[in-house]
């Protein structure tokens, strides 16, 4: 993985928004590169930004959210941070941002964004926060603490790994090379050892609850259940014997019954039709009425319509009076209504010239009206505009533009060089200028501009002109970067001086500290001697004690062994030979007394004391160690002492060459001299400073007196216009109000359209009435025309319909008679309504269809009551039957209760031998899987993990030893890093200049535990896992404990690098950095806790 480019912006006091490209050729080339500046200045929040984007937090902020955000500059109201990283797999840009509400600074925090994409498409891989960092993961093979370990060492971490006790140095193992999977394997190994004991203790327990019967049981029960079988056949065929006679006892029964019904039923049907004879006789009759129903409708027909036809007429000679009174009266209404339309038209052609006269006006108002409202919207336009310019011509005017410090400083410079003109006076002239031109207003003939204003602030840019020429002349003016260079040259000198200055009063503190560790070195090594003498004292005390209880050990042996032998003793008779010695006496016997304890118990007080000397010798061993460690801890110190005390020689000789100071100068004197030279730095910086302030000033002064003249100039343009507008606008208003006159006497405010429109309307009224009252008039006619032709319709047609008629009624009497009807009046009360029919006719089939069925149901029950007679069942009576069927059918089910409970007994039995067969296998290869796991667990398993994961960890450490070696011996051929053999996760140093001394790494001084922890840095980062090529390495101050010689070698180290392909990122403020690397980019502090950043690939972009 390698860091192509970081972007931040409002970072701490990186305020702005800051590009950083590393694919630049000043860092291909070197491979190293350095970020340096003073302490503060933000160097470390450039490592920050790149945490920031990929992870969410930082290494000094674990948490940053809606809640609480440390790192925004607390001036602005938003931060961001991205970073362009390039893998394997391809090229991806991860952004994390954050705003504040309102887009202020004292806004509420809003809730942060952070995303993935790729940065060759653009496509978004994500905006989940939770999900970016473990994509970042995927993409990296890196998370969050594996990243701060292997490619980005922070502040205050370097040496974390180095200074980690095992338990501490496992799980950083286990983020930084990945070997967390032996942990895992070896936890799950104990909790599956666990989970296969307690399976098999399930399988023994589950198989001690299967109960099985004896052999002679089953066989028991099996014979009882033979027996049972052949009584159940001999019930079942009495069963079924009676069962089968009380049967035919019953069918005999439902037979007789059956026929006794019919009969019944037969005599009800008698009965039933005797009481629907008269309702049949009328059902007869009407159906011979229907076969004449036909020309009975066509008399009443003709009849109907003669009688209706007779109506009408009388009807219409009764309406045709006053038919003929509406037709006169329509006519007049007629001619009323051609009068009132010419009325109408006739006032209509007076009022049209009128009209076109008051509508011309009418256009010439609105046009009036349309260029003064105009001109009214440009005078307010105008008014805005003079207003606003006036009122940002006061705010210029009264603004103090610069601190009297400032003006005083500037003043000074221009009297330095020789120049009289001042930004000042110019300035002045403009501000009653300016007052002059606000205090004026359009319109007022008494608050008008003076003529003079415009050539006022002509000959006030042009001194501004000439002052700016004037002072382009200065060296320091045109170019202020060579002050600030001169000056940050000094601020450098200062730095150097400060650190020779720190150096000498280390001085006096070596010099304390040099006479406490001698005496402490003969402290420690005296009372080393007398812990030594004591402890020769306990050693020789201890043998002796030892000696005395080993014998007493033997004596309790052999009592023991007498002891042993009482169970035997207790067998012996009198006179009987003895089976071990053949005696045919036995003291023993009588005497039972025990074995006495005293001399066991006066033994476990002597093994007490013996190790209580023990521990007291151990105790003398430790504190003897610990009293050598520390005269050894003070012997080193006080070699680092005199190391110091070299390189702070060095660090003189060196001030000397630089500054005017005096090599020979005795040590008291050499801080006064030290601080006479900053003083005289601090002089030069504070000149350079004040030229500085004076520019800057000064630029203020002509940058505000330009944007006055520029306000006052476009403060007279505006008011000339606002002027221009008034005077228009009251000319259009004189206009308007004279046309307003002469139309208001011609017309008043009628409106032109709407009198022609209401004029139209009229006679569109009165011509619509007179069409409506001509088609009234029409309609009623030949309404009246229409009747007289249908009463002669009427009549002609009464006519022929009466000899139709009488032929009709002669046809229809002569056909009833020959039905058998006495006349129309008989024949009508014969007639039934189509529903009485369909009752009727239902009730006469359903008589019919009940004969049929009765009599087939008689002669069925004779047949069967025949033969069940010819067919003797049995000669035994129902009663006895039932009886005989009910004992035969409770023993048949006591019968087969017993049956089943034996049938399930021997299932059950099955069931269960089958089951402990099956159990025992189980449990046979649950014994195996168990020993297995029993096997694979005292190798590797542990609770906690501990047992494979350092097994496999102490391989992966013993690797990453070899390769941090590899590194180590390009800077320092001294120390050699080497791993306990009893502890593989225990480090410690070979000493190659004391003889091959082994060293704990607690022991090193700063400038070497820096040395090593660089190194472990460099072989982690080489292994990284195993999962990704690393080729960005940052690492975060700690060089500033490095001497000269050494500093060289680990810069040296770090680029020989570059023949890998890697980027290594220096953060320091040490100042020899500057000239031992080449790409540096610098961090410099400004005033209101800002910085700036400059070098290669740095990328400053416009807010």
């Amino acid at each position: 993985m390698r860091i192509r480019k970081v972007r931040l912006k409002n970072l701490n006091s990186l305020a702005g928004d800051w590009e950083f490209d590393l694919t630049g050729e000043a860092f291909s080339a070197d491979g190293i590169f350095a970020i340096t500046g003073p302490t503060g200045s933000g160097k470390t929040t450039i490592l920050d930004a790149i945490c920031l984007a990929l992870y969410g937090c930082t290494p000094r902020l674990k948490t940053i959210s809606k809640s609480t955000n440390e790192i925004m500059h607390r001036r602005a109201a938003d931060c961001s941070a991205e970073v362009e990283i390039a893998t394997a797999g391809g090229v991806y840009r991860c952004t994390w941002a954050q705003e504040r509400a309102r887009g202020k600074p004292d806004g509420a925090l809003q809730t942060p964004h952070h995303e993935i994409a790729d940065a060759i498409s653009g496509d978004i891989l994500t905006t989940r926060k939770r999900e970016v960092p473990k994509r970042v993961e995927e993409l990296t093979g890196m998370d969050y603490d594996r990243f701060t370990r292997s490619v980005m060492l922070a502040q205050g971490d370097f040496a974390a790994f180095l200074n980690a006790s095992p338990d501490e140095r496992s799980p950083l193992l286990e983020q930084i090379t990945g070997t967390e999977i032996y942990s895992r394997i070896s936890v799950a190994v104990h909790l599956r050892r666990r989970e296969e004991q307690e399976i098999f203790k399930v399988l023994e327990a589950e198989s001690s609850g299967i109960n099985l019967l004896p052999d002679e049981e089953v066989t028991r029960l099996r014979e009882e259940k033979v027996t049972l079988v052949e009584n159940g056949d001999k019930l079942q065929r009495g069963i079924c014997q009676c069962r089968t006679g009380i049967a035919w006892h019953q069918e005999g029964a439902r037979i007789s019954h059956t026929i006794a019904e019919t009969e019944q039923e037969e005599a009800d049907l008698t009965e039933e039709r005797a009481a629907a004879k008269e309702r049949l006789i009328r059902l007869r009759r009407g159906e011979v009425a229907a076969t004449q129903e036909g020309p009975y409708r066509r008399v009443t027909t003709l009849r109907e319509r003669q009688e209706n036809d007779k109506t009408s007429i009388i009807r219409i000679e009764t309406e045709l009076p006053e038919r003929i009174a509406a037709a006169r009266k329509a006519e007049a209404v007629v001619s009323s209504e051609e009068v009132n339309l010419r009325n109408a038209q006739k006032q209509a052609e007076q009022a049209a010239p009128v009209i076109r006269e008051v509508r011309a006006l009418d256009l010439q108002m609105q046009s009036a009206r349309d260029h003064l409202h105009d001109r009214l919207r440009e005078q307010e336009r105008a008014e805005r505009d003079w207003d606003t310019a006036r009122k940002e011509l006061s705010k210029t005017a009264e603004a103090d533009f610069i601190t009297p410090a400032a003006a005083e400083k500037s003043e000074l410079f221009l009297k330095e060089h020789g120049i009289t003109e001042s930004p000042d006076t110019i300035y002045l002239t403009l501000t009653t200028i300016a007052k002059e031109i606000a205090d004026a207003v359009p319109g007022d003939a008494l608050r008008l501009l003076p003529p003079e204003t415009t050539k006022t602030c002509t000959i006030a840019e042009e001194q501004v002109i000439s002052l700016e020429r004037t002072l382009a002349d200065i060296p320091w003016y045109r170019d202020p970067d060579t002050l600030r260079e001169k000056t940050t040259v000094c601020q450098e000198k200062i730095t150097r001086l400060n650190s020779l200055l720190d150096r000498l009063r280390d001085g006096a503190d070596d010099a304390l500290r040099s006479s406490e560790l001698t005496e402490r070195i003969r402290e420690k090594k005296q009372e080393a001697v007398q812990y030594q003498k004591t402890g020769e004292e306990c050693g020789q005390q201890r043998e002796t004690r030892e000696r005395l209880a080993d014998q007493m050990e033997k004596n309790c042996r052999l009592a023991a062994r007498v002891h042993d032998l009482e169970e035997e003793r207790s067998h012996l008779e009198a006179g009987k030979p003895c089976p071990l010695c053949g005696a045919t006496i036995h003291p023993y016997v009588m005497d039972t007394a025990t074995l006495p304890r005293a001399a066991e118990e006066e033994l476990r007080q002597e093994r007490a004391t013996i190790e209580t000397i023990r521990e007291k010798e151990a105790f003398l061993l430790s504190v003897i160690a610990r009293s050598e460690s520390e005269a050894e801890a003070a012997e080193e110190g006080l070699n680092a002492i005199r190391e110091r005390a070299i390189h702070r020689g060095e660090a003189w000789t060196e001030g000397c060459r630089e500054f005017p100071l005096d090599l020979n100068l005795n040590t008291p004197n050499r801080e006064e001299a030290v601080h006479v030279a900053l003083s005289a730095v601090s002089q030069t910086i504070e000149r350079c400073n004040a030229a500085d302030t004076a520019i800057r000033a000064l630029k203020d002064q002509a940058r505000s007196t330009e944007n006055l003249i520029h306000y006052c100039q476009q403060a007279i343009q505006i008011f000339g216009a606002a002027e221009h507008c008034t005077g228009r606008t009251t000319l259009l208003r004189s206009d308007l109000e004279h046309l307003r006159d002469k139309r208001q006497n011609l017309f008043g405010d009628i409106n032109p359209d709407e009198a022609e429109r209401q004029s139209g309307r009229i006679i569109q009224e009165k011509d619509a009435a007179l069409k409506i009252a001509q088609e009234h008039h029409q309609n009623i006619l030949e309404a009246n025309a229409n009747l007289d032709g249908k009463i002669q319709t009427l009549r002609v047609a009464i006519q022929t319909q009466g000899k139709e008629l009488e032929e009709a009624e002669h046809q229809f009497e002569e056909a009833v008679c020959s039905a058998g009807f006495l006349g129309e009046g008989d024949f009508t009360a014969a007639l039934l309504s189509p529903e009485e029919t369909a009752v009727l006719r239902s009730e006469r089939d359903r008589l019919e269809r009940r004969q049929a069925g009765l009599a087939a149901r008689h002669a069925t029950a004779q047949r069967e009551a025949e033969a069940h007679h010819a067919s003797a069942g049995t000669q035994k009576d129902e009663e006895t039957l039932t009886e005989e069927l009910s004992a035969l059918t409770t023993a048949e089910q006591e019968s087969n209760t017993r049956r089943g409970e034996i049938r399930q007994q021997l299932r059950r039995q099955k069931e269960e031998a089958a089951r402990y067969a099956e159990q025992e296998t189980r449990i046979a290869a649950q014994r195996t899987e168990t020993g297995r796991w029993d096997e694979l667990h005292a190798l590797i398993g542990s609770a906690d993990g501990k047992k494979f994961r350092n097994f496999a960890q102490g391989l992966t450490f013993a690797v990453m030893i070899t390769s941090a070696n590899r590194q180590l011996q390009g800077m320092s051929d001294r120390y050699i890093l080497i791993q306990n053999p009893d502890l593989p996760l225990e480090l410690a140093v070979t000493d190659n200049y004391q003889g091959g001394t082994v060293r704990s790494t607690r022991n090193l001084s700063g400038g070497e535990s820096f040395l090593v922890s660089l190194a472990l840095a460099l072989g982690l980062a080489s292994m990284a896992s195993g999962k990704i090529k690393v080729d960005s390495l940052f690492l975060d101050e700690g060089f500033g404990t490095l001497d000269g010689d050494a500093l060289e070698m680990a810069l040296s180290t770090l680029s020989s690098l570059r023949d890998q392909g890697k980027i290594i990122g220096v953060i320091s403020h040490v100042p020899a950095l500057n000239e031992r690397i080449g790409t540096v980019i610098r961090v410099k502090k400004e005033s209101g806790g800002r910085s700036t950043v400059k070098g290669p690939g740095v990328i400053r972009h416009a807010a």
